[in-house]
This record gives C-alpha cells, sequence and structure tokens, in this order.
C-alpha cells in the first residue's frame, strides 16, 4: 500500500451533519419504552460520535527495506542529462499503534496550515514512511515532523467535538420531543368513544385448499418463503470497469477518483470489493454490468497475472462488431512492449498517461458516455461576479510552479494562483491541465499544494517554484 494524503475526504462540518442524520434515522426505529429511556438515548449519541484517534508513540516500532531513488530529486544533487540516476537508499517504516476511529483520518480539520500530512492506516495502526539517500539525513527528525503533522490535525479535530456534542444532543432532544408527541396524538386517538354497539367481527373464513408439491424446497428458498430470483435483486449497472495492475495502484487510485467526481460509476477493487468476497464472483459480476472497461497495460500488466488475464479475457468476450467495450491506457509501456503480448491490443487506439491527464480520461469517457462534465460550483461574490471573475483571471500570479516529465512523450505542466485585486477574499487556482478553481484562501492553498504533491507522485519533476505573496500557506 503507497502512502497516500490524510486529512482531505471529508468536511468536518458535513461529517457532523451525517452523524446527525445517522443518530435520528436510528432512533426512529427504536420501540416507544426505549426511545424514551434517557440512558439509551445517551448511549445512542455514543455511538453515533466522533472517536479521535490518540496516537500511541511510546509503542512506536519501525521497520528498513532497501530501495533505490532518483537522485535528480534529491536536495543538494546535481545531475547531468534527463536520465534517471538511480541511487541506493533506505526507507524507513514508522508503525504507530493508535485507539479511536480509523475514519476519522480522512476527515479535513476546519483550521490549515499550508503543510500536507501524509501517511497509511492499516487496521489499528498509522505507518510513516521515510526515505534517506544521504549520510547525514536526521530520519528520526523527519519523523518527527510527520507525526506533529497529524498531531496537529488530531487537536484541531479533537477541538470540534464541543460542536459536535452539541448538535447530536440536539438532534436527540428534537427526536425524543417528536416521539413523545406522537405517543400523546396516538393515545388521544385510542380514547376516542362512540355512542353507538362496536361490531362483532365475523368468524374469519377457513383458507383455501392448497395443492402440496412433493418436490423438497432448496433451503434458501424454504427459508425466506419466496422465489430465489425475487431475493437476489437487480445487478447495479456500472459505466466502467478498471482493469490493471496491482502495482500502479499510484496511477490508478486518482484516476478511479476523478472518475467517480464526474458522475462516472466506477468498478474498481478498493472501493467494491469488502471483506470476504469472493474475487472471482465479484469481479466477473463487475465485467458483465460494466458498459467498458478500462486496461491500463503496463510492465506489470503484461507480467501475465492470474487476474489481470482473467480480467482482460473477460472484456475481449463482451465485444461485438460494432460494440467496442476495450478502452486501452498505455502506462510507462512502448508499443514493442505491447507487441510481444498482445499484437491485436497493440493496434487499438491508446490514451498515454505519460501525454494525456486523468481529466482528459475523464472528459473522453463522459463523451463516449454521451454526458458533459458538471460545471464547477463558483463561490458566492457580489453582483458583478462576472466582472470580478474576469478581474481575478488577469491579475499577476501570487505563487506558481512549473513541471516536466523526461524522455518520450515528455509533459509540462504549469498551475498558478491569483487573487482578486479588489475582493481580498477571493483566490484563484488554475493549470495547464484545463483546471479552474475559485474560493477562499484555504481552499486554494489545499488544491495548490495537493496538486504539487499528485504531481509528483505521477513522476514530475518541480522545474520553477516561486510565492511572491510571501503567504506561507502557498509553501511548497
Amino acid at each position: 500500500m503507497a502512502p497516500r494524503q490524510l486529512f482531505a475526504k471529508y468536511d468536518i462540518y458535513n461529517v457532523i451533519e451525517g452523524l446527525k442524520k445517522s443518530l435520528k434515522d436510528e432512533y426512529q426505529t427504536l420501540p416507544d419504552d426505549v426511545a424514551l429511556d434517557e440512558a439509551a438515548g445517551q448511549r445512542l449519541k455514543e455511538k453515533h460520535s466522533l472517536h479521535i484517534p490518540t496516537l500511541k508513540t511510546e509503542a512506536m516500532e519501525y521497520e528498513d527495506n532497501d530501495t533505490k531513488v532518483d537522485a535528480r530529486n534529491l536536495p543538494g544533487r546535481l545531475v547531468a542529462g534527463n536520465q534517471a540516476a538511480w541511487v541506493n537508499a533506505k526507507e524507513y517504516i514508522v508503525h504507530i499503534p493508535f485507539e479511536g476511529n480509523p475514519g476519522v483520518f480522512d476527515i479535513a480539520p476546519s483550521a490549515f496550515n499550508g503543510t500536507i500530512a501524509m501517511g497509511e492506516i492499516v487496521g489499528q495502526e498509522l505507518l510513516v514512511r521515510v526515505v534517506n539517500a544521504q549520510a547525514n539525513f536526521d530520519v528520526q527528525a523527519q519523523v518527527n515532523r510527520e507525526l506533529a503533522q497529524i498531531n496537529w490535525r488530531l487537536e484541531n479535530l479533537r477541538g470540534s467535538l464541543a460542536h459536535m456534542n452539541t448538535q447530536l444532543e440536539h438532534q436527540l432532544h428534537v427526536s425524543m420531543a417528536a416521539r413523545k408527541k406522537s405517543i400523546e396524538a396516538r393515545e388521544g386517538m385510542s380514547a376516542v368513544q362512540l355512542n353507538i354497539p362496536r361490531r362483532t367481527p365475523s368468524p374469519a373464513a377457513a383458507p383455501p385448499a392448497v395443492a402440496v408439491s412433493r418436490e423438497p424446497k432448496s433451503p434458501s428458498t424454504a427459508r425466506s418463503g419466496m422465489p430465489s430470483t425475487a431475493r437476489s435483486g437487480v445487478k447495479e449497472k456500472c459505466d466502467v470497469f478498471i482493469s490493471h495492475a496491482s502495482e500502479d495502484k499510484a496511477y490508478i487510485r486518482p484516476l478511479a477518483q476523478a472518475l467517480r467526481d464526474a458522475g462516472i460509476s466506477v468498478w474498481y477493487d478498493e472501493m467494491s470489493l469488502e471483506w470476504g468476497d469472493d474475487i472471482r464472483t465479484k469481479i466477473d459480476d463487475g465485467l458483465a454490468t460494466c458498459r467498458f472497461g478500462i486496461v491500463v497495460l503496463s510492465k506489470a500488466f503484461l507480467a501475465k497475472k492470474q487476474w489481470t488475464d482473467h480480467e482482460l479475457s473477460g472484456l475481449f468476450a463482451l465485444e461485438e462488431p460494432g460494440k467496442k467495450v476495450i478502452l486501452p491506457i498505455w502506462h510507462e509501456i512502448e508499443k514493442a512492449d505491447l507487441l510481444k503480448y498482445s499484437p491485436s491490443l497493440a493496434l487499438r487506439l491508446a490514451m498515454l498517461s505519460s501525454r494525456d491527464s486523468h481529466a482528459d480520461i475523464v472528459d473522453r469517457l463522459l463523451s463516449m458516455l454521451g454526458r458533459s462534465r458538471a460545471p464547477m460550483p463558483t463561490p458566492a461574490v457580489p453582483c458583478q461576479s462576472a466582472a470580478i471573475i474576469a478581474e481575478v483571471k488577469k491579475s499577476s500570479s501570487i505563487a506558481d510552479a512549473f513541471y516536466e516529465t523526461t524522455g518520450p512523450g515528455a509533459e509540462r505542466v504549469q498551475m498558478y494562483v491569483r487573487r482578486s485585486p479588489s475582493h481580498q477574499d477571493l483566490y484563484m487556482f488554475e493549470n495547464s491541465l484545463g483546471e479552474e478553481l475559485f474560493g477562499t484562501r484555504e481552499e486554494i492553498a489545499l488544491k495548490f499544494v495537493t496538486t504539487n504533491k499528485l504531481l509528483e507522485m505521477r513522476g514530475f519533476k518541480r522545474m520553477n517554484y516561486g510565492n511572491r505573496c510571501g503567504d506561507r500557506a502557498f509553501d511548497l
């Protein structure tokens, strides 16, 4: 599992609203006697509360592995030419146990300090990785810095607990008051008396005779009393299946998320498989219900693994004359590599990970599905918003960065941050990939720093960087 950005998936206030709704929904299922029990209500509130993790740093341990890194990315190292210069390095993996809810590591706190926290969550452990290729590098100090960033965010979330408890307590009070009123209304209706005799119900008619089949029922049908087909439900249709090698997760994860963010339904193992699932059955279900299949062809994929071969064979079987299913992406391979694996695949028009951005792939698939990308929301600004936005676009950048890849099909990316001259709380982010976002200082700073990290993970090297406003939120 590769490190990922922590505290960036969900907004704390949206999470609190979700907890209020889940508390309200479960409360409505309680019988009256339990619903009016104050102690039961407090237990329900506790169940739907956040439990902020506490890192047990006194119990942390580490392991180390030999690895290699590109010397061009090391500070203070000058490397001639554009070719990768791999050097030996040591990777330290620090395991920190914690107590609390692992899902909290996906919640963004209400404050922002201009940095990114990276790590992995495995069960009840936080994993922090540090790579060292220099003799004088202080690994312990780097680990301490990473943990300080994580603890800063946990403490900020802990500060939101008072607001959460107030909101949950209010929701519980409102739900209990509504239940009491409902009970009183029902009792009032039951007390109604009419000055006429009550009708005596007639004896129930005997049920009609039913022919008994001597064929045995299957155990599942006998238990449910209904045909198995009625219980199985209809399998949900999916827009695209992503077939890939597990070694390429760093490229696949943001692609799958970008597709979902654009409203495209995706079958992707990390999003579609659950604990205990039969992998082959779930993959076959995914293949059968998807309109298209993105196949990320890489050297790891071409190594002829069991699951990738199974998925590709299934996608080929779904294709018919005039019905295209397979959508290939070449990821760090050449045509010669693919010709050795499958000449027929090498003849298909493909997108290239070194040339086509995730946004390009999303737009192409949306076009094939007959849809368009939803417009990006613009923050509330005064009534002359169009003029103000035009003003921001014409203003000089207050921070920018430039990136390049090397080798065949080398790619360049530029990104800029601008600020409205007349409305100091309105900022803009844009890059050469076509992304454009307006928002607050904190929102745009997060986008600027996150995009920098994603580009570096995709193999881009930052060639130039400027922070002319001096605001540390835009430090990279």
